[in-house]
């Protein structure tokens, strides 16, 4: 599976991804995970309210198969109308 320089899978999601982890060698933590959401989301031009703020720290606490398949989501997202 190919994945972006995040470790975000970039295409349909076949397998969990596999952990990602720091150049330093240290898994991501949900700040990393967070900022990863945040730069996905904003690269796809979504703003955010009170509510999308407090699901994007939620959705960064979760494990990393859960929180790569679902940025992934975004990532691939085009506007289709």
């Amino acid at each position: 599976m190919d994945t972006n320089t995040f470790g975000i899978p970039i295409g349909p999601v076949d397998h969990e991804p596999a952990e990602a982890y720091h150049t330093s060698g240290e898994l991501k933590d949900a700040e990393s995970k967070e900022a990863i959401l945040r730069d996905a989301l904003m690269r796809n031009g979504v703003e955010l309210g009170s509510v999308d703020e407090t699901i994007v720290r939620w959705l960064s606490e979760a494990e990393w198969a859960t929180f790569a398949t679902v940025t992934s989501w975004i990532g691939r997202t085009t506007d289709h109308s």
